[in-house]
């Protein structure tokens, strides 16, 4: 065994006597993070591996130091965005207007939804003009969904107590509040109450129940064991995104660092898959609806929307993030992949 020397160790650590100098943790984070916009600009770190045509490892790593140096425990997300300002941070109804969807025909139910649903209505043009609000963390601000949507509620709804918050005991929703209005061109409708259970039956729908129960199965092949490396789960999640929602494939990694808690992982790919089947079926969101009781017996309203056209969490300074296959030509995109810091702190549905 070679001989321990002090004054080894000190040359290392000073840089004397013509040895390079070693970087301790700190330094070596700190400078990683501080160069890493410099080396993808001038392209000495590419954000894509020519060899795969996925998300470079190398900047995934980096973006982690970044991270790191500003103390939190996310990666910046590498997706295009499409990102506007309209003192909402929801898509406003004009944007929304301008996306890539065919104008559905509303049908009986959704109409009968809209009267019983305060701040929703069906415009002229056939759309679904809604009113809707949503709370979450504030770390969750302009971070990358991993659901490959987002969830709201309706303004108003008696629900949002659930998630504001304010409870310590209940892990879901934030203090963080966003809200505003929207319009879907032809959101798919389904019978389901809060807690995501709407998206299940629109996969239902869109697919059938024998495609659901499959879907079911790859989620739980794709969870994984528990003794699984993190590389072997990494490649389990990316295998199913390849999938069920191929343009999500390079979220691989991300989602399996923001889905660590619970049955998050597992709800997080099922929810990314139904987003990409609803998309791919010309639906720019899927509208729940429960049935009322009562003197109302029989009629329908709005209990949850999931907006499918999202790839990040909004902001309530205006902000949000559109799929960027959505965006139609001409629409300006901004591509920063430091723009943003994904993460996904609960199992929840908001």
């Amino acid at each position: 065994m070679a001989e321990f020397k002090l004054s080894n160790v000190v040359e290392n650590l000073i840089g004397s006597n013509g040895k390079e100098r070693y970087q301790l943790w700190p330094e070596r984070i700190l400078r990683s993070a501080v160069e890493l916009p410099h080396d993808v600009m001038t392209g000495q770190t590419p954000i894509v591996d020519p060899a795969t045509g996925r998300t470079s490892e190398k900047v995934i790593e980096r973006a982690q130091d970044m991270t790191a140096m500003m103390g939190g425990s996310t990666i910046p997300s590498i997706a295009a965005k499409g990102v506007a300002k309209d003192a909402l941070g929801i898509v406003p109804v004009a944007r929304a207007k301008e996306l890539k969807f065919e104008t559905g025909k509303p049908n009986e139910i959704l109409k009968s939804a809209v009267e019983n649903t305060p701040g929703a209505s069906i415009d002229a043009d056939g759309h679904l003009v809604v009113a809707i609000t949503r709370n979450q963390r504030p770390e969750q601000e302009l971070s990358s969904s991993v659901r490959g949507g987002v969830f709201y509620l309706p303004k108003g709804d008696a629900n949002a107590k659930f998630y504001s918050g304010t409870n310590e005991n209940f892990a879901y929703g934030g203090t963080q509040k966003i809200q505003g209005e929207t319009a879907f061109k032809n959101p798919l409708v389904v019978k389901g109450a809060t807690g995501g259970k709407a998206p299940e039956a629109a996969y239902s729908q869109l697919m059938g129940k024998d495609k659901f129960k499959e879907l079911n199965d790859d989620v739980s092949r794709s969870v994984g064991a528990y003794y699984l490396s993190k590389s072997d789960k990494k490649e389990l999640v990316r295998q199913f995104l390849q999938k069920h929602a191929p343009e999500m494939e390079d979220y691989a990694y991300h989602i399996l660092e923001n889905s660590s808690k619970g049955n998050q992982l597992r709800y997080a790919l099922q929810e990314a898959a139904i987003a990409s089947a609803a998309r791919k079926a010309g639906h720019d969101g899927i509208v729940g609806y429960s049935e009322l009781r009562g003197a109302n017996k029989g009629k329908q309203k709005i209990s949850e929307v999931y907006d499918v056209r999202e790839d990040s969490y909004p902001s309530p300074h205006g902000d949000y993030s559109i799929h960027q296959d959505l965006l139609a030509s001409g629409v300006p995109v901004n591509h920063d992949p430091f723009k943003t810091t994904p993460v996904d702190y609960s199992p929840d549905f908001l």
